[in-house]
């Protein structure tokens, strides 16, 4: 089977689009399966697992010359969703960190009242989900421009936009940051 889908990575570097979508759709339900049953064990969870493997083969086709055959392509693939979870669990673990250090409300966990401490972890709570909430690019400007300080020029160098686009993904980020805020924080009480 490693040989028929080596062939097939051939053919698809020489611009054959069947076998690309041969290789595809034979190594799918294995990647899939993979990918969710993966990421379960990782913070971040299964949700969300469609997009990274949608990215995995976005990487394998431009890579593809570097699939040598020595193993089955969903073998390959899969080794490549690992790489990508690991990446992503260790940005949402920074960002937790990030987050705790700078925004939770530390002062008042040394409260004696417990009404006090009750509060700020449901304030942590919600801060903390209403970031989740926000679009990929969203959740990266805000971050770089609170956090890490970096300008909207530095941005857009980065993320290969405008400043005037990063400082409108910038306000709309925020804008939907306080309603997702005030939807979740308001529906705990």
């Amino acid at each position: 089977m490693k040989h028929e889908d080596y062939g097939l990575a051939v053919r698809a570097l020489g611009g054959d689009l069947e076998a690309w979508d041969e290789l595809y759709t034979k190594s799918l339900p294995i990647v899939r399966g993979f990918t969710r049953k993966y990421r379960s064990g990782f913070p971040i969870g299964a949700a969300g697992y469609e997009d990274t493997v949608s990215d995995a083969y976005v990487r394998a086709y431009t890579r593809l010359e570097r699939y040598d055959g020595t193993c089955r392509f969903s073998t390959w693939v899969c080794a490549i969703v690992k790489r990508q979870v690991w990446v992503e669990n260790t940005k949402f673990c920074r960002r937790e960190r990030i987050y705790r250090q700078r925004f939770a409300p530390s002062v008042l966990l040394y409260s004696r009242d417990p009404c006090d401490i009750f509060l700020a972890m449901e304030l942590k709570k919600s801060l903390w989900r209403a970031f989740e909430d926000l679009k990929p690019l969203e959740s990266y400007i805000l971050e770089s421009h609170v956090v890490q300080e970096r300008t909207f020029l530095q941005l857009g160098r980065t993320v290969h936009l405008s400043r005037r686009a990063v400082e409108g993904c910038y306000a709309m980020a925020l804008m939907r940051y306080a309603r997702s805020f005030h939807r979740i924080h308001h529906a705990f009480r």
